[in-house]
């Protein structure tokens, strides 16, 4: 990325392009690493390619059998993963999907239960997942069969792995004596039978009311020096990897309902990207630890916030995608 994401950059953003669709919601999105392609994931079963050299929306294929909700890019190519969300049945394989095709290429099976996260390793074939099942799996793309697993059972676990592609991590919410106490695990992919090398009992506690507080998004700076993770609720908290210590909780985004709303890093990792569900979208100072003043285009929900890791724009949605660049 040429230009340097300041305040000022930030505060000059607007949204570029707009696509709409009626009905369908987004369920998931993310840019290709080298920026050039977002996918995105609809409530319709859908898959939807964009351009974002020349903004446009590129292609549509449909996965009407297995549903789609969680999706990933692997790679550079036109290859993702994706989780099924079945119209019917009880199949809650991950997917390794052709975009180019529209063809499986491999599927792999173990949870019983809905995916609520999947990691790739953005330097080798290795993937994360877990599910409500409470289980954490570690899969090969050049396999069906599993290769890995946390042997324990994890309540509402929630992973991601750092950019090294060696250390990953599982965020969980522990109930106990009435309230729900967040932890974070961490793990060597290559020593995963010893178990975690750390875990943290955060110094937060989350009430236990309904709907439960769970885990949004989870994500590693690309420098390994900070963890974030974002809630169903107002909370955004950033955590130092090394001892487990929250270094700073980001709670003015406005979330009433609960709803599933996530958070990203600038690319730089000096500002933190959130939506919220009255239509603002804020940035925050990880350093600096400043609120930017928010950004609105209109009133509804935005679950979806993601920043291109190459070029000057952001992406967000609920229903409507926006791509966001300077003035």
């Amino acid at each position: 990325m040429e230009q340097e994401i300041t305040e000022e950059v930030l505060k000059s953003m607007r949204v570029g392009h707009s696509f709409h669709e009626e009905g369908p919601l987004i369920s998931s999105m993310e840019f290709q690493e080298n920026g050039e392609k977002l996918v995105v994931a609809r409530t319709d079963s859908s898959i939807s390619i964009y351009d974002c050299l020349n903004p446009k929306h590129e292609n549509k294929i449909f996965c009407k059998k297995y549903g789609v909700e969680i999706i990933k890019w692997i790679g550079y190519g036109n290859t993702v993963l994706c989780s099924s969300k079945p119209p019917t049945g009880n199949d809650h394989s991950i997917r390794f999907l052709s975009l180019h095709d529209n063809k499986y290429i491999r599927f792999f099976k173990g949870h019983t239960e809905k995916v609520l996260s999947i990691a790739p390793s953005l330097r080798d074939d290795f993937f994360i997942s877990s599910s409500l099942d409470k289980s954490v799996l570690v899969w090969d793309l050049r396999t069906p069969s599993l290769v890995g697993q946390i042997n324990a059972k994890i309540d509402d676990p929630f992973v991601a792995f750092d950019p090294a592609g060696v250390v990953f991590g599982v965020a969980t919410t522990l109930f106990k004596n009435g309230i729900y106490q967040p932890q974070i695990k961490l793990f060597d992919l290559r020593k995963i039978e010893k178990g975690p090398f750390g875990f943290f009992d955060l110094d937060i506690q989350f009430p236990a009311k309904s709907p439960k507080y769970q885990w949004t998004s989870f994500q590693f700076n690309h420098k390994q020096t900070h963890i974030l993770l974002s809630t169903n609720s107002n909370y955004v908290l950033l955590i130092n990897p090394l001892n487990g210590q929250i270094t700073q909780i980001f709670n003015s985004r406005s979330n009433k309902q609960f709803e599933n709303i996530e958070a990203c890093f600038t690319p730089d990792s000096k500002f933190i990207l959130s939506g919220s569900d009255d239509g603002n979208i804020t940035f925050w100072g990880v350093e600096e630890k400043q609120e930017i003043p928010v950004m609105q285009y209109n009133q509804e929900l935005i679950r979806f916030t993601k920043f291109n890791p190459v070029y000057l724009m952001f992406a967000e949605g609920n229903s409507t995608l926006n791509f966001w660049i300077p003035k």
